[in-house]
């Protein structure tokens, strides 16, 4: 990792901190746990970003958090990975569902520290 790039997380990972306050308790996982998950295929990342955002880019595979309201059922034995910008729309997202999806983490960091 490059030095600017190393900053950048840093700064990142600093703002989610702090963000992180508002939903304490809430289960969550590392970007780089997060990739090595995708190696077993069954992960599925949850966008919660805004579709404007989505339009922008989104991680592959993803669904929205729309998507996964509308057919739980189909996700509820899954791993889970909620993730937004920086972390805080979907650790929201984390709190108020996790007792509907008991698989269901907060990247950290958000989209912002996967890249």
């Amino acid at each position: 990792m490059r030095t600017s790039d190393r900053g950048r997380l840093q700064q990142v990972m600093r703002m989610y901190a702090r963000y992180r306050r508002a939903f304490p308790g809430v289960a969550e996982i590392s970007a780089r746990a997060a990739l090595e998950l995708t190696a077993g295929g069954l992960v599925v990342f949850v966008d919660i970003r805004d579709p404007a955002e989505q339009e922008v880019s989104m991680l592959p595979g993803a669904i929205t958090g729309e998507e996964l309201l509308a057919d739980p059922e189909r996700f509820v034995d899954r791993p889970l990975v909620a993730y937004c910008t920086v972390g805080y729309r979907s650790g929201k997202f984390v709190q108020r569902y996790s007792d509907r999806f008991s698989r269901l983490q907060n990247l950290e960091g958000g989209i912002l520290a996967w890249l």
